[in-house]
């Protein structure tokens, strides 16, 4: 009972906090964010013109997309290559476990 009232009374101070504001961020001509007040910083609110944003794009987003997937495969296949280099491990031979390996009491298994 205590910890569901200590539950509850965190729950409600955890929601009844009042809402946190970040600072507004600014962007310059080319759509970089950046702080506002620097050199180059558009007012707060302007956003870079629909055109302008899709040349960006397309010219940041020239084969960076293979080139990910290309990682990822990679990664991937190093993952698998590592998990079938491991050594078999079934707990069934000697040395297996450490310290409760002569101890009948706790051996999962039956002795040969």
């Amino acid at each position: 009972m205590r910890a569901a009232i200590v539950a509850l009374i965190v729950s409600v101070s955890v929601f009844a906090a009042p809402q946190a504001f970040a600072a507004p961020t600014c962007q310059n001509k080319t759509g970089d964010t950046v702080r506002c007040a620097t050199p180059g910083a558009m007012p707060v609110g302007w956003s870079v013109p629909p055109e302008v944003f899709a040349q960006r794009h397309i010219a940041e987003s020239g084969g960076e997309e293979l080139h990910n997937a290309l990682n990822a495969l990679y990664l991937v296949a190093l993952l698998l290559g590592v998990i079938a280099l491991m050594p078999d491990f079934d707990g069934w031979r000697d040395g297996d476990w450490d310290d409760d390996e002569n101890n009948p009491d706790t051996r999962k298994h039956p002795p040969r």
